[in-house]
């Protein structure tokens, strides 16, 4: 069963008792099923703004991207990796909205 599944499930369990659209969407988050808030940016310099402690810029709608990583044999944890994929998200979102 995959996420979408689990979450029709969910979405039907809690509509046969009469939950609020709320009482639903915690009952979606207690399940794991929605995505994690996006980070906001930080301000930079000269109207830059910057996402993950500086690892992510978008400056004049061209994203660069800065990572500690100086060598092919650092790693990130799959933490890090996480917390940068959602950086980047963030930026490319923030992007295509304005």
């Amino acid at each position: 069963m995959n996420n979408q599944d689990r979450a029709a499930k969910a979405i039907k369990f809690a509509a046969a008792r009469g939950y609020t659209p709320e009482q639903i969407a915690t009952l979606l988050n207690e399940l794991n099923l929605l995505a994690p808030d996006l980070p906001e940016p930080s301000p930079g310099t000269d109207g830059a703004l910057i996402w993950h402690n500086g690892e992510v810029w978008l400056e004049d709608n061209d994203t660069d991207v800065y990572t500690d990583l100086h060598s092919p044999f650092d790693w990130m944890t799959t933490d890090q990796a996480r917390n940068l994929a959602h950086a980047l998200l963030a930026a490319a979102n923030y992007t295509e909205e304005e």
